[in-house]
């Protein structure tokens, strides 16, 4: 294998309003944070992988697993069911 089949693709550094915008209404797996420790707001991440739920997102991490270090979703929270 040539060294270009070994070199692996590292997806690009975003801030959180780019992930938001290029992945809206969707969970993100994320890695790579820089976030600030006492208001714990990101910065910017390397999105490892999106999907329309939270499965789908981790499957779309693949192995990367090791790597995460946050699962968020980028739309509005949904308001709690009413008892």
């Amino acid at each position: 294998m040539d060294a270009a089949h070994q070199q692996t693709h590292t997806p690009p550094r975003m801030t959180w309003s780019e992930i938001q915008q290029t992945y809206p209404d969707q969970w993100v797996v994320l890695g790579d944070l820089d976030m600030d420790d006492v208001t714990l707001e990101i910065h910017s991440a390397v999105v490892r992988g999106a999907g329309r739920t939270r499965r789908e997102a981790d499957l779309a991490a693949g192995g990367l697993v090791d790597k995460v270090e946050a699962h968020l979703y980028t739309g509005q929270p949904r308001s709690p069911r009413p008892w």
